[in-house]
């Protein structure tokens, strides 16, 4: 029993004794366990297994599992790239990292734009469908109201009334041989200069509304703030305001309460930004005078009437009231409005005498206008003067509202038998006319051989006409001047008179209203000629009377309708 029990113990031993070899031998074979080993399978020192043979290597051990490749280099040579520290930049928001990168996107790593020059696509949330936004209908613009006087006589029967609106009247492209720079005119629409007191231009001192001034302002609308500004800072008061729709200005007239200067205040008042012009409110006169009807006969009306009588031309006759009732007249005005007092019926011999000459019928004495058939827009501008009852008046704002109203209503021609010192706001106006493609048209002037230029016939829009009698000679009060453009008869004319009867009367009005008239029998035959085409037709028929040529009494001539009319429809 002990032998066997001591065999056993023998065994044991031996057993263990062998294992611990086994166990020094694995280590062995254990390269990363013993440095002196290569680690290489591939090298030839590389432990083989004693029992298989030298060509099976020792496996490595479990935790190191190693791939030969024959085309490495030793793992432990230290030039091998695969042993190099990877290249990695650095990112200077988190030292010893690389960039993030778009397939690693890192939240507290920010993108650096030159390392990562490839901007990651995100997933874009879709957008909102976009409100439906409702539609707001468009609120038409209020058509400008087109002011209407309220002095118009619509209650007159044997008055037609106007049209409920009056279109604007198109500007009508200008020609440019209107430049005469023989023409020795002044228009007075210069540039006033606000750092400096503007001269008012006067030509006549005394002549003028007493401690009134006129004032013309830009637009039509909100100018009741600057009015009443302008009166308490110049201690002026407001009489007027008008609306001159045609030129897009408002015209002021203010009284001077004290005992200064016209002309100061209004030099004064055109220094002011919130004004166009200032000046005194001028006076004007009818040229005629009080003295059998051959007029029309002489400059060959009657004859033409065969080819033209002017029916349907809008002739505007700003002037004195006007005795629509004659019976020269009947059926003669388009429509009449007053601009001098609104409770006068008042009639005068001047006024009825233009409009006779132009387009009184012929009744029983024979007596014709020289065109029978225009239609008259009556606006009275002018009164009789009460200190000499052969004197006519007129002022610049009258005349100024008259002339506006000639525009509105569609006036073709407008005849202007009176005369004054030079005015801005006329000026305008009058401009604003002959660019519409109206032919204006006005007296010469009374003053005689001394006489100096008459406005508005001295301004280059406006056919200036001188007057003759029945032997073609210069009515001796007609006035001569470079500005005269050509001549008719003025000199004992038998026209209308208020209350049915009848007046010889002479002057340069009733060579005017000659001229309006023949004016008017041409654009019957053609309404598209322009204001300065109708001059040089004119001029061009015209009989020469005085110097060969253009002279400063007769102008081009003395007119011939007939003559104008033959050229005109012969195309030359």
């Amino acid at each position: 029993m002990m032998k066997v029990n001591g065999s056993i113990i023998i065994l044991l031993i031996t057993i263990f004794v062998f294992g611990l070899g086994h166990v020094g031998n694995a280590q062995d074979r254990n390269p990363s366990s013993n440095p002196n080993i290569p680690t290489n399978p591939n090298d030839p020192n590389y432990p083989r297994d004693p029992i298989k043979g030298p060509q099976t290597i020792i496996p490595p051990p479990k935790n190191e599992i190693v791939i030969p490749r024959p085309d490495r280099q030793p793992v432990n040579d230290p030039t091998f790239p695969d042993n190099q520290p990877p290249n990695v930049p650095n990112n200077p928001n988190n030292p010893g990292r690389g960039p993030s990168t778009p397939d690693r996107v890192d939240p507290t790593v920010p993108l650096n734009p030159v390392a990562d020059p490839i901007v990651p696509i995100l997933p874009q949330p879709r957008p909102d469908p976009k409100p439906e936004i409702p539609t707001v209908p468009e609120v038409p613009e209020p058509k400008p109201d087109i002011p209407r006087n309220p002095v118009v006589d619509h209650d007159d029967p044997n008055i037609p009334r106007p049209d409920e609106q009056i279109p604007t009247i198109p500007d009508l492209p200008k020609d440019p041989s209107l430049i005469q720079p023989d023409m020795d005119t002044e228009f007075l629409t210069a540039p006033v200069f606000k750092d400096e007191t503007p001269e008012v231009l006067v030509s006549d001192l005394n002549n003028y509304v007493p401690k009134q001034v006129l004032v013309l302002m830009s637009g039509t609308t909100g100018k009741q703030q600057d009015i009443d500004s302008l009166s308490q800072s110049y201690n002026v008061s407001n009489i007027d305001s008008t609306l001159l729709s045609s030129i897009n200005a408002t015209m002021v007239l203010f009284e001077i309460p004290d005992n200064r200067g016209v002309i100061d205040v209004s030099r004064v008042l055109a220094a002011d930004s919130r004004t166009l012009a200032a000046q005194p409110n001028f006076y004007f006169e009818g040229l005629s005078e009080e003295s059998v009807q051959y007029g029309v006969s002489k400059i060959k009306a009657d004859s033409a009437h065969g080819i033209s009588t002017g029916k349907g031309i809008r002739v505007a006759v700003i002037d004195t009231g006007i005795d629509h009732n004659h019976k020269a007249m009947e059926n003669k005005i388009l429509i009449k409005s007053d601009f001098v007092d609104t409770d006068s019926a008042e009639f005068d011999v001047h006024g009825t005498s233009i409009a006779g000459i132009i387009a009184s019928s012929s009744i029983e004495n024979g007596i014709t206008g020289v065109a029978p058939d225009v239609k008259i827009i009556a606006a009275r501008a002018c009164w009789k003067d009460l200190s000499n009852k052969a004197k006519t008046l007129c002022s610049s704002d009258t005349l100024a509202k008259a002339i506006d109203y000639a525009i509105l209503n569609k006036a073709q021609i407008i005849n202007l038998s009176l005369g004054g010192p030079k005015d801005n706001i006329l000026s305008l106006l009058i401009r604003k006319a002959d660019n519409a493609g109206i032919v204006i048209v006005a007296a010469a002037g009374n003053g005689g051989p001394s006489g100096e230029p008459v406005y508005p016939a001295a301004l280059t829009e406006v056919i200036a006409v001188s007057a003759t009698d029945s032997n073609d000679k210069l009515y001796e009060s007609s006035t001569r001047g470079a500005y005269i453009d050509m001549a008719a008869p003025g000199v004992e004319i038998l026209s209308p008179a208020p209350g049915n009867s009848w007046q010889v009367v002479s002057g340069t009005s009733m060579a005017a209203a000659h001229v309006t008239g023949t004016i008017a029998l041409i654009l019957q035959e053609n309404p598209e000629l322009s204001p300065f085409q109708i001059k040089a037709l004119l001029g061009s028929t015209s009989l020469d009377l005085g110097e060969k040529g253009k002279d400063k009494e007769f102008g081009e001539g003395r007119i011939d309708a007939l003559s104008a009319l033959h050229q005109l429809n012969s195309g030359l």
